[in-house]
């Protein structure tokens, strides 16, 4: 909720934010949770969901800072959106590490590096 709202700054964009978030957040962890289920996992669709919702905090923070100080520089938005997606990631892989055996976990990883990729690129 906190990333719509840092997202949607002006009022005709508050549905489109929403919408977004809503979409990529919920299909995202639908498609992590079969992926996770057909390579042998442990997980079900709300712990996915969950474990999204948590990682996207560094993003929602940095979306958050970016709409405070009004930042018109693309290289520190890139930049800052950048160490914050990476730190989702590497949040992610600690609760990943229990759920999937370990020479399956690479195959795990990349579709949640890309869903927290698609999700920061709204705080540009």
């Amino acid at each position: 909720m906190l990333l719509t709202t840092a997202l949607s700054t002006s009022k005709s964009n508050t549905e489109k934010g929403f919408l977004y978030v809503f979409i990529i957040a919920w299909i995202g962890s639908i498609i992590l949770t079969f992926n996770c289920k057909f390579l042998d996992g442990k997980i079900g669709i709300c712990q996915m969901s969950c474990l999204l919702a948590y990682c996207l905090f560094p993003i929602t923070f940095v979306a958050i800072i970016i709409a405070l100080f009004n930042t018109t520089k693309a290289g520190i938005k890139v930049l800052i959106t950048g160490i914050c997606c990476v730190l989702s990631f590497f949040s992610s892989i600690g609760f990943i590490i229990s759920l999937i055996t370990q020479n399956k976990k690479i195959i795990v990883d990349f579709p949640i590096f890309f869903v927290l990729f698609v999700s920061s690129t709204f705080c540009n």
